[in-house]
């Protein structure tokens, strides 16, 4: 009786390791992917903030007072802001300290964003300085 020996194929322990493998990878990736994701989308609300609080200063100067938006909306035709087109972000508030008469042309602008879409649980707050002009953003 002549048995052949046939060793073709993989054994599932070298199957089993190249399984393990392919999902630290994939892990690694998807991590890393989503980072930049949301690095995306805050850097998009650093961009509007910054809109928003030039187009308060705009306003600023030809009605000689601050608009303030305090119901959340999605457009604002006095400042010409309109974040219906927008993906992430849906609506917005604008909130505005000029507690002193030396900051009426120096104000904190605090914008805040509400998201949309995969967004929507979260805020954006961010404070814009004419002063230092920055901004400073958080995230909730």
């Amino acid at each position: 009786m002549n048995i052949k020996n046939n060793n073709r194929g993989f054994s599932l322990a070298e199957i089993l390791v190249v399984l393990v493998i392919g999902m630290v990878l994939f892990g690694i990736l998807a991590m890393n992917r989503t980072s930049k994701v949301k690095n995306a989308y805050y850097e998009e609300a650093r961009v509007f903030i910054n809109f928003i609080a030039e187009q308060e200063r705009t306003y600023f100067a030809a009605s000689n007072k601050y608009l303030y938006v305090d119901v959340p909306s999605a457009y604002v035709a006095d400042l010409g802001v309109d974040l219906n087109r927008n993906s992430y972000y849906g609506k917005f508030t604008v909130d505005i300290s000029t507690n002193t008469p030396f900051t009426v042309f120096n104000p904190q602008i605090t914008v805040t964003l509400f998201g949309k879409n995969e967004m929507a649980d979260s805020k954006v707050v961010g404070t814009y300085d004419f002063a230092e002009g920055k901004v400073d953003i958080k995230y909730q």
